[in-house]
């Protein structure tokens, strides 16, 4: 009963969310809702890269990663696009670690 209870509880939730996305679509979503949208992109970039980017496992180059870290950021700083970024610092990774940095 409980595993049952719990299921049907997050399928309420999900539906709830997707619903209210959905009928923000037929209107035009507030200025502020808007304005937020346009940082989820970078939040969740950094989510994913600054574990990884700032984690020192043992025998890894740690200072090639912050060098590399450093070129991406400095990259998206002056050009504010995130392919670039991201190729230039695992470029500037993969050459590092080829020369043991």
């Amino acid at each position: 009963m409980g595993t049952a209870l719990r299921i049907a509880g997050m399928a309420l939730a999900t539906f709830f969310t997707r619903y209210a996305m959905i009928a923000l679509v037929g209107r035009e979503p507030p200025v502020l809702f808007r304005r937020w949208l346009r940082y989820v992109p970078v939040a969740l970039l950094a989510a994913l890269i600054a574990p990884a980017a700032l984690s020192s496992p043992a025998g890894a180059g740690v200072h090639g990663r912050w060098l590399a870290l450093g070129v991406g950021a400095l990259l998206a700083w002056r050009t504010k696009q995130v392919l670039p970024s991201l190729v230039s610092g695992l470029v500037t990774f993969w050459a590092l670690s080829i020369f043991g940095i």
